[in-house]
Order: C-alpha cells, then sequence, then structure tokens
C-alpha cells in the first residue's frame, strides 16, 4: 500500500512512497515517487487554484498521513499560503469527523488539505465536510485513488476535489491506454489504480535492468538500476541519487463522481 513501508528483500518496491524506504540505503529503488514530494506538489495545487487560506485534516497516529501533514506544513509558507486550521484524527479508521470539520469551516479556510486513504475520505470525510457547510476545495494524495469507488449518492459533493497522483488513466498516449484496456478487459475497473500501474512499471524496470547488467545477479541488478532512465504507464523519468524517480506529478480531479486528468505539477 502506497506509504506503508515493509522490509524489502528486492532491490525495488512499486509503492512504497515513504522518503524512509530508500533513506541511508543504495540498493533500494522505487518506481514511485515519495511522500515529500507529493506534499509540497498538494501545496502547489492551492496555489494554482488561487486560494490562500488553508486547513489541514490528518490522521495523527498513521506515519503516511503525518508524512504528508508534515511536507505540505513545510512548503505552505515558502508558497505564500497560510494555515488557518489544523485538525487530526488518530487514525484513518474513525468514522466521524464532524467536530475537526467544524472547526475547519469555522476557520475561514478555503480549501483542505486531508490525506488519507480512499476508504476515508469518500463514505466520512468529504460527505461531512459538506454536511458542516464546507463548500471549498479539497486536496489529497495518492491515498485517495479508488475514492469514486466509495463516494455516496450524490456524485457532485465531490466536485472540487483533487488529488496527487503517479499517472492519469485518461492520459491519451498509447501506452496508458493500452495498458488500461489489457488490464480493464481481464481484471475489470473497480480495481484500476495507480498501484495497478506502478506494479506494471516496475516489472518492466527490472526486466530493464536485468537486460542491462545481462544476469539476474542481485548485485549485478543494483547497479544496473543505478541512475537509470525508464519510460513507461506512470511517465518517463530518471532515478535520483536516493534511487527514487524525479517527475512531474500528475494531479486528477473528480468530476461527475470520476477521477480525470486536471494538470502536471513538479
Amino acid at each position: 500500500v502506497a506509504g506503508r513501508a515493509v522490509a524489502c528483500h528486492h532491490p525495488l518496491t512499486a509503492t512504497a512512497t515513504a522518503d524512509t524506504v530508500t533513506d541511508g540505503t543504495k540498493s533500494v529503488f522505487r518506481a514511485c515517487f515519495r511522500d515529500s514530494y507529493q506534499g509540497l506538489v498538494a501545496a502547489k495545487i492551492a496555489v494554482d487554484l488561487g486560494i490562500k487560506k488553508v486547513a489541514v485534516l490528518y490522521a495523527s497516529g498513521d506515519a503516511y498521513s503525518s508524512g504528508l501533514y508534515e511536507a505540505f506544513k513545510a512548503a505552505a509558507p515558502e508558497l505564500g499560503l497560510e494555515i488557518v486550521a489544523t485538525e487530526s484524527s488518530s487514525s484513518t479508521s474513525d468514522t466521524d469527523y464532524s467536530t475537526q470539520l467544524t472547526n475547519i469551516v469555522a476557520s475561514g479556510a478555503e480549501l483542505i488539505f486531508a490525506p488519507y486513504y480512499y476508504d476515508s475520505i469518500g463514505p466520512y470525510i468529504v460527505p461531512q465536510a459538506r454536511a458542516a457547510g464546507f463548500t471549498g476545495a479539497f486536496v489529497g494524495a495518492d491515498g485517495w485513488d479508488g475514492t469514486q469507488n466509495t463516494m455516496v449518492e450524490d456524485k457532485s459533493l465531490y466536485d472540487n476535489c483533487y488529488f496527487t497522483n503517479h499517472y492519469a488513466p485518461d492520459d491519451p498516449s498509447e501506452v496508458v491506454q493500452g495498458f488500461v484496456k489489457s488490464y480493464t478487459d481481464t481484471f475489470g475497473a473497480a480495481s484500476l489504480t495507480a498501484l495497478a500501474a506502478l506494479g506494471y512499471d516496475s516489472v518492466y524496470m527490472l526486466a530493464q535492468a536485468i537486460d542491462k547488467a545481462g544476469s539476474d545477479d542481485t548485485a549485478a541488478i543494483i547497479a544496473a538500476m543505478k541512475g537509470m532512465s525508464f519510460s513507461g504507464v506512470t511517465g518517463s523519468f530518471t532515478l535520483d541519487e536516493t534511487g527514487t524517480p524525479i517527475k512531474q506529478c500528475a494531479v486528477l480531479q473528480y468530476k461527475d463522481g470520476a477521477a480525470s486528468f486536471y494538470k502536471y505539477i513538479g
């Protein structure tokens, strides 16, 4: 799951976005960007929308949510954003956010940055925010991908909601659309998220490294992956010194209950 780091005995992780996954190591790589980058891009989305006053709702007991909050908080003042309210839940499994959202509405915030997962955002956070009178924008991270499968009946509640993601499924490129068609023909559309695309790309990244190494020896593959350039479903990029892709972030927005491409921000 994005942001949840686990012990890795292979040189490449497809979906672990936590910064610490590749920190202090020269032998672990990833197909995804890191959370500190997502937090920065989330703040840039607010700027792009012309918003000055923002609020944050995050899960203090969750490493993914807390890490994104810290990155957003660090970027906000540098980009001219004022954080007028900071509210939290103990975990991402809470179901009642009404008190926090009432406080956010009272703060006058024009945007809420809510780094939670789709199963909190769809059925609880966004509907409860609208019920509390919040009419502004929401910004989330890649954990939002799949929210369309958990929305309440009134899909208009999710208008003006944006999130950072690893690719845009409606990108017209042949590579993306070929992947989308093959995946949905085989598995259906409900599970088509960025995690699937990252998993797909990671296999081809390893294959490219193996071809370059001319061997399936782990040390040879690691050497071949250092600074590698790759082009796939989730974009064209080069791995930096931490083994993380240097790439633009796809920003998606919800329209009529479906996630669609908004723009690239980097």
